[in-house]
């Protein structure tokens, strides 16, 4: 209310979080579709990425672009720019 824009947090560290965002890029259509829901749930106005892993397949850092570009068009659907 005071112009402050407020983000959901992902954040994927070390091996464990690695696991966890190839299993987020193994569904990126379903995760982005869940998280602009829930931003538009919870009033966010997007979402802060936070990659502290090294993807070192070219396949997944492009899969990481591809979902990257499909949550940022859906939570702009849901909530706006």
């Amino acid at each position: 209310t005071h112009n402050v824009h407020i983000l959901g947090t992902l954040i994927f560290e070390w091996d464990n979080g690695k696991k966890h965002l190839l299993h987020l890029l193994d569904h990126l259509s379903s995760a982005s579709l869940s998280l602009s829901l829930l931003a538009e749930y919870h009033q966010f106005d997007g979402w802060l990425i936070n990659i502290e892993c090294c993807l070192e397949n070219v396949t997944d850092r492009e899969r990481l672009a591809c979902f990257v570009h499909l949550l940022r068009e859906r939570v702009r659907e849901r909530v706006g720019e």
